[in-house]
């Protein structure tokens, strides 16, 4: 008895806080989104009767602001939530929902996504689909999870990167994705879209060529730090630091004093993420920056090498 009252009342929380969320004429707060995480079976049949009477906008707001609060706070789950509204009729909402669901390891998920891939009749929808596939090819690298559970999310992305009718965005992320496998083929992928003329092509064989993290890469990683194309230096030097090979500290150290905000950040994080004297003295030597960006990456890379190499002393 007392069971069934404390499951009434926390269905009439959830549906007060429904109420709230989905009137398009109050304000979004976050407070009441983060109420929505982890709901049971019945809250989620509440939220699934009542969803379709919501305003589009009102929709692509509160599956926006889900996403992006999961991706920041790894205590809160909407996966529920995004799984209910992959088949939404808007394909912003679909969209955002596929790009909630970057973190998810369950294996209905990848099952979803695999057919919004294959079938989904928007190109955004199908590009933040293989985005999220990523995580499931990099599981089964780590030996996370068996390879037969992840054979088909990486045959759906082999057959995506080579289909020329398919556009270059949904291909160029396809390879991103899919580019955490060792495999003779991936590798083949890798340096064929990095000699590729198409547009983003090279900029997301250097992101692959990180998460492939084989030390075979460094030259060409090392080439790129140099060119005059921001978004291909600023790939160079977040792929050195997956990599790790403490060789790419000597290539980094310019970085340090980029024009670009963007590129300088990414090689502090790669510094922190390799580690050692050499870095962690180039490190320091940014701590009191102008740019507050700048010193907040110094402060975490710094943090992640102490981390690492306890025996350094800051």
């Amino acid at each position: 008895m007392k069971e069934s009252i404390e499951r009434g009342l926390a269905e009439a929380r959830t549906g007060a806080v429904l109420n709230e969320v989905f009137d398009s004429s109050k304000p979004l707060r976050t407070a009441a989104i983060t109420e929505l995480s982890d709901l049971d079976r019945a809250e989620i049949a509440l939220f699934r009767e009542r969803w379709a009477a919501v305003a589009a906008e009102r929709r692509r707001e509160i599956i926006g602001r889900m996403a992006e609060l999961a991706e920041d706070n790894f205590d809160l789950s909407f996966e529920k939530v995004f799984l209910n509204v992959l088949s939404d009729p808007d394909p912003m909402v679909r969209a955002a929902a596929a790009s909630g669901l970057v973190l998810s390891e369950n294996g209905e998920v990848a099952t979803r996504l695999v057919r919004m891939l294959t079938d989904d009749r928007s190109g955004p929808v199908r590009v933040a689909a293989a985005l999220s596939l990523g995580k499931f090819v990099l599981q089964a690298e780590r030996g996370e999870i068996p390879d037969s559970r992840v054979d088909r999310v990486r045959n759906a992305l082999l057959a995506i990167i080579a289909d020329r009718g398919q556009s270059a965005e949904l291909r160029r992320r396809a390879l991103e994705s899919i580019s955490a496998w060792s495999s003779p083929q991936v590798t083949d992928l890798i340096a064929s879209a990095y000699r590729s003329a198409e547009p983003g092509f090279k900029a997301s064989a250097i992101y692959a060529m990180g998460m492939n993290c084989d030390a075979r890469w460094l030259p060409a990683l090392f080439a790129e730090m140099g060119t005059p194309n921001v978004k291909v230096r600023y790939e160079a030097a977040h792929a050195a630091g997956e990599i790790g090979e403490p060789s790419a500290v000597s290539h980094l150290l310019p970085l340090l004093n980029d024009s670009d905000v963007e590129v300088r950040t990414a090689a502090v994080w790669a510094l922190g993420q390799i580690g050692g004297k050499a870095a962690q003295g180039a490190l320091r030597g940014l701590a009191r920056d102008p740019n507050e960006k700048v010193r907040q990456a110094v402060e975490e890379a710094l943090s992640e090498i102490t981390f690492h190499d306890g025996s350094i002393s800051l």
